[in-house]
């Protein structure tokens, strides 16, 4: 049956999927892995990079600090600037600036140098998530929405984890700069490729409005079998128009609060073991390489959380699944100190990876939560809203660790104090059930519209 009054958000959201979802959710995840292997590749690189500049131990947390403040500002101002110029040109650009400024990292010479390139490079890494997923949910059939932005963003954790094995294989013999010429010149070759290959979300398109031809032409990639009457004129629910102000109306001034403190918590824990994981295991009893290693579990931990959260998700809901989550995630972090000191591996492994899980599993989880709650009109700037205040989580994460080792404290004191973090989570998470914001009916089946929302409250 044909329709001139064409509900495009409908119609993509029942569409099976075809070849054209594989390849968008590889393009962006692809995009992702590179974005998650350039955030991490500093963290694996600084007990070499240290010893190579004969710096004091916490030197490189405003190192550390500097990309994450980038990455804060790219996620607000490039988020924002996708839901006016579209997806697709903003995750070009955002993928030449990190690849490019993260090549020429390689290069420096000095601490200011270094934390110069690495806000540079933090503006594009910054951009890469919101848009990302963004583009992947405004693609993606209902049923297995969150399954599949979840899926691109495993991605991110995939790509840290990856740099991990990457950093530990070629820095004994090429140096720690091999890992920013990695880390450049792969997504340099993917942003060329999607300058031909990476579609616009045709959602957007019909927000602004463009031209009806493109947005069927984009509606038959989806599903070839759609029917589109000649004259069909193009729609989608929700404001038409950008503004930050939208985050706060129709209800949603609850769930965005609660979004903004669940980001910047969960993101202070994920950097400060990301940055300070490598360097505290080193200063307990573990060889640089072996340490970079164990590391690693920390990121291979958060993928298998990615993915396995996504299936509990898709099945119980995020309020089900998330307060268990973070409350196991409080008590693995604490643990993380303990079981390094007893030199049993296996142990110190099974520690981290759980924690990982809980910990780096549960940011693609919330990404998902602020995508679906956001309609298609400020969707980039409301995922980009949230990660930027999960980025000042993410830059006093590495500086409290830089203190804390400072200080010369014992390595459980470390993760003792960094578990206070997803303990918040878990309490927001049980404030956020109460307040009934995200009502488990909800929270598969798309962006929620306003009038959904406004029966909430």
């Amino acid at each position: 049956m044909t329709s001139k009054n064409f509900d495009v958000a409908e119609e993509v959201s029942r569409s099976p999927m075809h070849g054209f979802h594989w390849w968008l959710i590889a393009l962006c995840g692809m995009c992702q892995i590179m974005d998650g292997f350039d955030t991490q590749s500093i963290g694996y690189v600084a007990p070499a990079l240290m010893a190579d500049w004969h710096l004091k131990a916490g030197a490189l947390g405003p190192v550390f600090s500097s990309g994450l403040a980038g990455m804060l500002v790219g996620a607000v101002i490039l988020g924002s600037s996708a839901d006016r110029f579209g997806r697709r040109p903003v995750i070009i650009v955002a993928t030449f600036i990190f690849s490019i400024f993260t090549l020429t990292a390689s290069k420096a010479t000095g601490l200011p140098e270094l934390m110069t390139l690495r806000f540079i490079a933090g503006l594009g890494l910054g951009a890469v998530i919101p848009n990302t997923m963004a583009l992947v949910g405004e693609y993606a059939p209902t049923k297995i929405r969150v399954t599949l932005m979840m899926l691109t963003s495993c991605g991110f954790t995939a790509g840290a984890a990856v740099g991990g094995f990457v950093s530990a294989a070629i820095m004994p013999r090429w140096g720690w700069q091999s890992v920013m010429y990695v880390g450049g010149a792969v997504p340099f070759v993917l942003a060329i490729l999607m300058i031909f290959a990476l579609p616009e979300s045709v959602q957007f398109r019909a927000v602004k409005n463009h031209e009806p031809e493109r947005i069927r032409r984009l509606l038959l990639s989806v599903n070839p079998l759609m029917k589109i009457a000649a004259d069909a004129s193009f729609k989608t629910s929700g404001p038409t128009s950008a503004s930050a102000s939208q985050l706060f109306s129709d209800g949603r001034a609850t769930g965005t609060l609660l979004l903004w403190i669940l980001n910047f918590v969960n993101m202070l824990t994920l950097f400060l073991l990301s940055s300070w994981l490598t360097t505290a295991l080193a200063a307990a009893q573990y060889s640089p390489a072996h340490a970079v290693l164990l590391s690693t579990v920390l990121q291979v931990g958060g993928v298998a959380g990615t993915i396995g959260l996504a299936r509990l998700i898709d099945r119980f809901s995020f309020s089900t699944v998330l307060p268990v989550l973070f409350l196991v995630g409080t008590v693995s972090t604490a643990a993380v100190g303990y079981s390094a000191l007893t030199s049993v591996d296996l142990l110190a492994a099974a520690t981290i990876f759980l924690c990982g899980f809980c910990v780096v599993g549960g940011q693609p989880a919330l990404n998902a939560l602020a995508a679906v709650f956001y309609p298609t009109a400020v969707r980039a700037t409301g995922i980009g809203c949230a990660l930027g205040m999960g980025r000042l989580g993410s830059i006093l994460g590495p500086l409290m660790g830089g203190q804390l080792i400072r200080l010369n404290l014992p390595v459980t004191s470390l993760f003792f104090y960094a578990s206070a973090a997803p303990l918040i989570a878990f309490l927001c998470i049980c404030t956020l059930r109460r307040k009934a914001a995200f009502p488990s009916r909800a929270l598969t089946a798309g962006a929620l519209d306003s009038q959904t929302i406004s029966q909430l409250h």
